[in-house]
């Protein structure tokens, strides 16, 4: 308990020292649209529909990036297998009708999945999912890497809390209501909130490194 205060109280001086404050789980799922859009790919087709096919997954696996975006994925990836979690790239089964699963990160395995339904949009979606689940990841690390439970950062600042609160779209707020339990909103909505924040969740899931050794 002591050494995940330790690790908790960094955290927080981090957050509270990076994030501008206002004055006022673990699956990632939006809501489905008709556009879609190539931005991003670097070798893809358009449909009969005028859809996006992105042909990088023709071959399934990793997908192929664009130099900037596969140094940027590689980071994550790298910094994630120092804490032996691996990335899976792969399809996955339908989350709910509605909505698209773009990727999910399992505490019980901890294990990152990156769906196939991300060739429908950008490499800057997929590269946004890694981020989101990234932050799942550091969650974990606060409740423990070796038991399935998650918890938010925001749950012990409050002012944090209101920050992500505040942070986070309308309708990301739907969609956290039509497709999450009460219970896994806020851990939900804080991992929406840093998925723009890449270079935090970076320096995250490197103290969460730090702490998970120290805790052995």
């Amino acid at each position: 308990m002591i050494a995940r205060n330790l690790f908790v109280n960094s955290l927080l001086a981090v957050t509270l020292g990076s994030v501008c404050l206002s004055q006022a789980v673990m699956a990632l799922p939006r809501l489905g649209g008709s556009q879609e859009s190539c931005e991003g790919l670097s070798d893809y087709m358009i449909s009969r529909d005028g859809g996006c096919v992105n042909l990088t997954y023709l071959n399934g696996g990793r997908p192929k990036f664009f130099p900037a975006y596969e140094q940027k994925v590689a980071k994550f990836e790298q910094a994630l297998a120092k804490l032996n979690v691996p990335v899976i790239y792969t399809k996955c089964e339908e989350f709910k009708p509605g909505f698209v699963l773009y990727g999910f990160y399992s505490p019980v395995t901890n294990q990152m999945t990156i769906c196939d339904e991300t060739k429908k949009d950008s490499q800057r979606q997929i590269y946004e999912t890694l981020v989101h689940e990234s932050w799942h990841t550091v969650q974990d690390c606060i409740a423990g890497l070796d038991n399935p439970s998650i918890l938010a950062l925001s749950q012990a600042v409050p002012k944090f809390r209101q920050e992500v609160l505040g942070g986070i779209s309308v309708e990301d707020f739907v969609t956290m209501d039509q497709a999450y339990s009460k219970d896994d909103r806020l851990t939900e909505s804080e991992a929406r909130f840093m998925e723009n924040k890449p270079q935090l969740v970076l320096e995250w899931l490197g103290r969460c490194r730090s702490y998970s050794s120290r805790s052995k």
